[in-house]
């Protein structure tokens, strides 16, 4: 007998095509309908639809899992975030009394010094003036040397004119004195003086 389905010719006898595998007298479709056996993209749909089913199944337990692991991570992490928050203005409390106490040990030293640098302020300004002061003086003494030397010079001069009176006789008729200063002339003896 020839088969619907591919046309070919089965042995006698045979209730299958040996080619395609349909009952004979009936197609491919109508056997497999007939003995239960599905279509092959209906039974991938099914299957397909049972692997999806399980899988959403199992996402759905999955998901579960991971939200309680991510609530206890969040869990820990907030409490962590919460003792670390703590620790910080713990911390910040800690330098700020840190600092009041440096600040405490401190500004008395800075105003003592600051008074200082004040006081050797005024002292080196004092020093400057003193320094000014002495520096005119120098200049003044140099002067006063600068004519001495010359005095002195003059005087060795005038020296070698000078006659030593004191133990001579002088006889004058006049006596004349040059100068615009004072002349003081005074004798011991004045015997024989008309």
């Amino acid at each position: 007998m020839d088969c619907i389905e591919c046309k070919s010719t089965s042995a006698e006898g045979a209730s299958y095509c040996s080619k395609c595998g349909a009952e004979l007298g009936h197609s491919l479709g109508e056997t497999l309908r007939r003995k239960g056996v599905r279509d092959r993209q209906a039974l991938e749909v099914e299957i397909t639809e049972s692997v999806v089913g399980r899988l959403m199944k199992w996402a759905g337990w999955l998901s579960k899992i991971v939200a309680v692991i991510i609530a206890l991570l969040a869990i820990l992490l907030g409490k962590s975030y919460l003792d670390l928050r703590a620790e910080v203005r713990e911390g910040k409390a800690q330098i700020s009394a840190m600092i009041s106490d440096v600040k405490k040990d401190v500004e008395p030293a800075v105003a003592s010094a600051k008074a200082e640098v004040t006081e050797l302020q005024q002292n080196a300004t004092r020093i400057r003036n003193e320094q000014g002061s002495l520096q005119a003086d120098l200049a003044r003494y140099k002067s006063v040397n600068q004519t001495i030397g010359t005095l002195q010079r003059e005087l060795a001069v005038v020296k070698g004119q000078v006659v030593d009176l004191g133990n001579r006789d002088v006889k004058a008729r006049k006596l004349i004195t040059t100068g615009s200063e004072v002349s003081s002339i005074s004798f011991s003896n004045l015997a024989g003086v008309y």
